[in-house]
C-alpha cells in the first residue's frame, strides 16, 4: 500500500513509517518543509491534493501538548491549530480525490475522557466532559470526518507514548538518571502508558485490517498508577526515585491546567483495540520501560 502520513518526522511518525516500510508499505511523509525529494510539503497537498495512488492516509501533525510551558491563550490556540486545521487540509484532499483512499486513520488522545477518576474504568464507548483537552480532542476527532462512506475511518485515541528516542520519557530520563526522580502528586493517579511500538502497531493494524472502524484506545491492557510507573522505570533504570513532585509546585511552575492534567487521570481500557484483533507487543509496564532504557 502507498500510505500518506502527515506529521511523519515526529516521534509516533518515524516508528509507523518504520514498521510499515518493514512490511512492505511506501509511506509519503507531509512536512512543512523538506530536502528530501520522497516528502510531501502541506503547501503542495493544499494545492494540489493527494498524490496518485494513495491507498491510505494518516495525520499525526500537531504540536507537542507536552511542551513544559503554561498553557497561555496563544498556546492553546497553537495545540488546536496545529491539529485541527492539518486534518481539515487532509480530509478535504481526501474529499476532492478522484480516486479515493480506503481508509483515513485520524489522531486523537485519551485526554478526549478528561482528567477526572470516574471511579470505574472507560473505554472507547465513555463520553467526553467538558475540559480544555476534552474539547480539543472532541475538535480534533470533529475535523477527521470523511464524506465518502466507502472511505474506511479510524479514530486512534492515544496514551502517553514511551520509547526509547522520545515521548514522555524525554523530560524524565536525566532526572531519573540522576536519582532525582519521583512520583507526581500523590502517585495514585492512573497512567495510560503505551509503547510507541504499539501505537505504530494499533495504526497499521487499522489501515491492514478491513474490518476495523470508529475509535480505538492506544493504550496498554495493563492498568497502572503513577506509582507504578515510577517504580517500573526506577526498577529499569537502576536507580531510586525518592523525590515527589508535588501537585503545588506543578501548579506554581506549569499553571493550574497542566498540574490538574499530570496528577489526575480517569482508568482507560482498550477495550475496542484488543476486541479488534490487535496483539500488544508491550502488554507488561515492566517489559516497556526495560526496552526503553536498554542497559547493557
Amino acid at each position: 500500500m502507498k500510505i500518506l502520513v502527515g506529521g511523519g518526522s515526529g516521534f509516533i511518525g518515524r516508528h509507523l513509517r518504520r514498521l510499515a516500510e518493514g512490511q512492505g508499505h511506501e509511506v509519503v511523509n507531509i512536512t512543512r518543509k523538506s530536502t528530501n525529494p520522497n516528502d510531501l510539503t502541506w503547501t503542495l497537498l493544499e494545492r494540489y491534493g493527494l498524490p496518485p495512488g494513495v491507498d491510505g492516509v494518516v495525520n499525526l501533525a500537531g504540536k507537542n501538548i507536552m511542551t513544559p510551558t503554561r498553557w497561555t491563550a496563544d498556546f492553546k490556540k497553537a495545540l488546536i491549530d496545529s491539529r485541527v486545521n492539518t486534518t481539515k487540509i487532509l480530509v478535504e484532499s481526501v474529499n476532492s480525490a478522484k480516486v479515493k483512499p480506503s481508509v483515513f486513520i485520524g489522531c486523537s488522545a485519551v485526554g478526549y475522557y478528561g482528567t477526572e477518576d470516574r471511579g470505574s474504568a472507560v473505554d472507547e464507548d465513555s463520553p467526553p466532559v467538558s475540559e480544555f483537552v476534552s474539547d480539543l480532542c472532541q475538535q480534533w476527532e470533529a475535523a477527521a470526518q470523511v464524506d465518502d462512506p466507502d472511505v474506511r475511518s479510524v479514530i486512534v485515541r492515544v496514551g502517553l507514548a514511551m520509547g526509547k528516542d522520545g515521548g514522555m520519557l524525554a523530560s524524565m530520563y536525566w532526572p531519573f538518571f540522576f536519582g532525582v526522580g519521583g512520583v507526581i502528586g500523590d502517585g495514585q493517579q492512573w497512567f495510560p502508558w503505551i509503547h510507541v511500538d504499539d501505537v505504530a502497531g494499533i495504526m497499521l493494524h487499522a489501515i491492514n485490517d478491513t474490518n476495523v472502524h470508529g475509535v480505538l484506545n492506544a493504550v496498554a491492557p495493563e492498568t497502572a498508577t503513577n506509582g507504578h510507573f515510577t517504580n517500573a522505570l526506577s526498577t529499569s533504570m537502576r536507580r531510586y526515585a525518592p523525590f515527589p513532585v508535588p501537585k503545588c509546585l506543578l501548579s506554581l511552575t506549569l499553571g493550574n491546567q497542566r498540574a490538574d492534567m499530570m496528577t489526575s487521570s480517569p482508568k482507560i481500557l482498550p477495550t475496542r483495540t484488543l476486541a479488534s484483533g490487535y496483539s500488544f507487543k508491550y502488554s507488561s509496564l515492566q517489559a516497556a520501560c526495560d526496552d526503553c532504557v536498554k542497559w547493557g
